[in-house]
């Protein structure tokens, strides 16, 4: 038998879902008529062309929708209660809702990848995205190299909030916006996910005391490759059983802290493991004021700022007759991606206050 499907070009032009969705309870409405032969169990077609396709369907206990335009070829496969042809059919499995991301720093280089990477996934979905000026206007998408999505970057993130209401918001522009932009979100009670560094202790402290007072989590990730996570974690361990540490962080020429926030915190998780201060060997030149690096816990950090770089740390301890080093290194943002991810999607299940590291949620 042939079933008439009524057409929807709207919804195929803004919202496929949608459009599948009434395409089937269209077939439903057709099934349940007295038109269906009530002890018929044969195959049948249904019809239906809103852009110069043809569809066909054939049943018996499955029904397949097949959707034809703009030279791309759909199957969307239903299953369907369809012996005899009774008037009940089985109800359509719901679908889970997708998380919806308002990105922060959507047109930097982390924030185009993160773009791709919500594109590809099924479970987010880019809701609006925020950038600078030089940006304002374009589709975050076509920026990224996806196609487009939809979703125009914007300067206002005040705005965009009470317009897109998302479920988290991700921060990955530079450091001196970091605390101006947790505090719009808190106000708008919308869970935050700190990708930028840059924050210092006293930053922290405050972060820690507005997301308690708003009631709101916020998870902060120096870093999200699963790689330097387990990178700091063994250096803690190694802390207890050397006196002697220090740290060298390799980046690209454009970033714009030093030292950085992993290396930050990973002088922060040694001293807290080792419970004092490491012993910090040798001074500065009076000739060269700085050349024993910054000091954290009496661990050494020095900075290095090159092209050619990306992302790399190296955690060395010393103690009398050997080392042990200890190195990450970031060939691509790519590594950074499973860790953004997973930091979106779980973020709000963390209790209300600042989070610091990606350990956290792991």
């Amino acid at each position: 038998m042939a079933l008439k499907i009524r057409r929807h070009k709207w919804a195929l032009r803004h919202d496929f879902p949608l459009f599948v969705a009434r395409v089937f309870d269209d077939a439903r409405r057709e099934l349940r008529s007295d038109a269906a032969p009530a002890k018929s169990r044969g195959h049948f077609d249904v019809r239906h062309d809103p852009f110069a396709g043809t569809h066909q369907t054939i049943g018996d206990g499955q029904l397949t929708i097949h959707f034809k335009f703009k030279a791309r070829f759909w199957r969307i496969p239903f299953d369907v209660h369809l012996a005899r042809f009774r008037r009940k059919a089985r109800a359509r499995p719901k679908m889970c809702r997708m998380i919806s991301i308002c990105l922060i720093g959507a047109g930097g280089r982390m924030g185009l990848e993160i773009v791709r990477a919500l594109y590809g996934d099924s479970e987010t979905q880019l809701v609006s995205a925020i950038g600078s000026h030089r940006t304002e206007g374009q589709d975050a998408g076509e920026l990224a190299g996806v196609g487009s999505v939809g979703v125009e970057i914007e300067s206002d993130l005040n705005a965009a909030l009470g317009i897109a209401y998302p479920d988290v918001a991700l921060d990955v522009s530079v450091p001196s916006a970091v605390m101006g932009n947790a505090r719009v979100c808190l106000e708008h009670k919308t869970p935050l996910v700190i990708g930028a560094t840059g924050l210092s202790e006293s930053d922290l402290a405050e972060l820690d005391a507005l997301t308690k007072t708003a009631n709101v989590p916020v998870l902060v990730a120096p870093n999200f490759a699963i790689g330097a996570i387990l990178m700091m974690r063994f250096a803690k361990e190694a802390a207890k059983y050397f006196d002697n540490a220090e740290i060298l962080e390799f980046h690209h020429d454009k970033k714009l802290d030093a030292p950085s926030g992993t290396a930050f915190k990973t002088a922060l998780l040694m001293r807290e493991e080792r419970g004092e201060d490491f012993k910090r060997v040798g001074v500065d030149d009076a000739n060269a004021p700085g050349a024993r690096g910054a000091e954290i816990g009496g661990v050494s950090i020095h900075s290095i700022r090159q092209p050619g770089f990306l992302a790399h740390q190296e955690v060395i301890f010393g103690m009398a007759g050997q080392t042990l080093h200890i190195r990450h290194d970031a060939i691509s943002r790519e590594c950074y991606m499973p860790g953004v991810l997973l930091a979106v999607k779980r973020v709000r299940d963390l209790a209300p206050g600042a989070h610091f590291g990606l350990e956290t949620i792991l």
